[in-house]
């Protein structure tokens, strides 16, 4: 995702297209994902028998003009770089520039040996390197229990709403019910995003250096989220969060009202 948006901060300034080269079982999956973020840019993917790529080649490269018609490029290595020792170098001279790749030393080796040598070498370069049979993400659905805060702000938006909640009218004129749905999803997410003066209260008589620990324990997902990157780090793993904001009017979630929380973990 981030490489799919670099480009895009980069099309007004660059006017060449880009290359990028990843293996065969990963290429549907960078096309995807310019599609859905970068959906105006013109990528080709180029790949497949000598046939099918020089179709390619003939659709797709060129305008009648003879300009380059796409922005990005997606290939396989092996479709970029022929199988010789000099392709090989060239490629690395230009990848890893801090490297001296000296071809003469290389071509002087048994070529069987060469090419294995440098591949192995340009394998670094690859990205998302993964098995045909494997997926990009694997995804755990996890439970997490109410805080005591978020049960009993939670029960109260209903109990309040028991009117608009137990009526036989099947329209909404009002949101009421609207209302009712974006209070409890706020709820579940953080209590102080359905009621900031919360924070206020419940830190009321604390030190400041305590705020943090009072509004992890007001959510039941950030004392998750707490305890697993607190194991993760230990583990001297990385993480990344991705979230999704609620576009319910303000937008709002638990890393704008825990930034602190985000910036001292992470």
């Amino acid at each position: 995702m981030r490489v799919v948006l670099f480009i895009l901060s980069l099309q007004a300034d660059v006017c060449r297209p880009f290359l990028i080269i990843s293996t065969s079982s990963v290429l549907p999956l960078w096309e995807a994902e310019f599609s859905r973020l970068a959906s105006s840019v013109n990528v080709v993917v180029y790949s497949g028998n000598k046939d099918i790529r020089r179709s390619i080649r003939t659709m797709e490269f060129y305008e009648e003009g003879g300009c380059i018609m796409f922005e990005v490029l997606l290939a396989p290595p092996e479709v970029v770089v022929e199988e010789s020792t000099l392709e090989f170098v060239n490629l690395l001279s230009f990848l890893d520039t801090g490297n001296d790749v000296n071809s003469s030393n290389v071509l002087k080796t048994d070529y069987n040996d060469s090419v294995s040598i440098l591949k192995e070498r340009l394998s670094q370069f690859i990205a998302y390197d993964c098995k045909s049979d494997s997926s990009r993400f694997v995804e755990y659905w996890v439970p997490i229990p109410l805080s005591n805060v978020q049960l009993e702000q939670y029960c109260g938006t209903l109990l309040s709403n028991t009117i608009s909640l137990c009526s036989c009218s099947k329209n909404d004129p009002v949101g009421a019910l609207r209302d009712v749905l974006i209070s409890t999803r706020k709820c579940c997410d953080h209590p102080y995003i359905v009621d900031l003066s919360l924070q206020s209260f419940l830190t009321k008589g604390l030190p400041e250096i305590e705020y943090l620990d009072v509004g992890i324990n007001a959510s039941g997902k950030l004392q998750l989220l707490d305890r697993m990157i607190s194991e993760i780090k230990n583990r001297g793993l990385r993480v990344l969060i991705l979230f999704q904001t609620l576009t319910f009017g303000r937008s709002q979630t638990a890393m704008d009202i825990e930034p602190q929380f985000f910036g001292e973990i992470l």
